[in-house]
């Protein structure tokens, strides 16, 4: 039994860890024996394998496989896999969606306007977290990265804290200008390159999971941080209880602005490779625009969010009311606090 193909066979089987000519040869005439029974079924699975195996985007490893397929959400009308690595427990969207995609997205799909209606619910939270960031230790400034309309600024002021943020939608930061806020239009690299001061504190609220290289991120922010500094992380949890419960429709994938999807496990992987020493992560729920989004992705609501009618307007304002005490029970997002290693 030769021929070209044969021998192609021989020599990739040759390749793997120890099998030399010759028991490459036998491999490749028992699956050629065995082609229905075991050829055929080893070439599929190959073929899966190849197809589903990814690098995951904490770890680097090659042990991110297929957990949803297909998943959609208000922000985009094409259709994305969410992958899960074996070894970090992180999970990320697929395909990585390119700069252009984005930035088409965040133009003309991606807007405030409906986190303006829960402002209330912002304020309450922006609150608690400039409570507990100001009881952090020696904490005299801090930068607020994608600060939003300032709300956590503004608290943050008030308990002495010098606060600046960046901000790149113009809108955003005319708001906080308008406030007397130190906001600057910029993109955190920008920022980074050009800033002064290091800070006592940086903070992320909600911004990491749209980072498609996160560790390249936190390591230009370790540079900018005092010795003694802390860096504070709020993102989703992907392993809450109600993301089991949704399943693909879970609010807070959001592909493909949301890109990596943190736990405890892999947000722990991630601070260690980049220079940081995790210190503590507390839960708290979801807000209502996350209990909104599931039921929109239940419902297939695929309207522009940059569109609200008056109809969503009022039911995003009654949501507010109804489900803000979910912040003490739930466990969607997690509020994280490292240091320098």
């Amino acid at each position: 039994m030769n021929g070209p193909e044969i021998e192609r066979l021989i020599q990739l089987l040759g390749r793997l860890p120890g099998l030399g000519p010759r028991s490459a040869r036998r491999v490749a005439l028992h699956l050629l024996k065995k082609r229905e029974t075991l050829m055929q079924p080893l070439g599929a699975a190959l073929a899966d394998a190849a197809r589903t195996i990814r690098a995951c985007s904490v770890c680097g490893k090659r042990t991110a496989s297929l957990y949803k397929r297909s998943v959609q959400s208000v922000y985009s009308a094409k259709a994305y896999d969410i992958m899960h690595c074996s070894n970090c427990k992180h999970f990320f969207t697929w395909p990585m969606p390119s700069s252009d995609e984005l930035t088409d997205i965040y133009t003309n799909r991606y807007s405030y306007a409906a986190h303006s209606l829960i402002e209330k619910e912002k304020v309450m939270r922006a609150k608690h977290y400039a409570r507990y960031i100001s009881k952090l230790p020696r904490v005299a400034s801090a930068l607020e990265v994608g600060c939003m309309h300032g709300l956590l600024l503004v608290e943050l002021e008030k308990l002495s804290v010098k606060a600046t943020g960046v901000e790149l939608d113009p809108d955003a930061v005319e708001h906080c200008q308008k406030q007397g806020l130190d906001v600057r239009q910029s993109s955190i690299e920008d920022h980074l390159q050009t800033a002064g001061n290091k800070h006592d504190v940086i903070i992320m609220s909600h911004v990491i999971e749209h980072i498609v290289h996160p560790a390249e991120q936190l390591i230009a922010l370790h540079k900018r941080m005092s010795d003694t500094g802390r860096l504070v992380l709020s993102t989703p949890n992907s392993m809450a209880k109600s993301r089991k419960v949704f399943g693909k429709m879970w609010g807070y994938w959001q592909v493909p602005v949301h890109i990596n999807h943190f736990n405890y496990q892999s947000m722990s992987e991630l601070l260690h490779k980049t220079g940081f020493q995790l210190l503590e992560i507390k839960y708290y729920g979801g807000d209502s625009l996350f209990f909104l989004s599931s039921m929109a992705n239940l419902l297939g609501a695929r309207g522009n969010p940059k569109q609200l009618s008056t109809p969503k307007r009022l039911l995003v304002k009654v949501a507010t009311v109804v489900l803000k005490p979910w912040y003490y029970a739930g466990k969607e997002d997690m509020l994280v606090v490292a240091r320098k290693a």
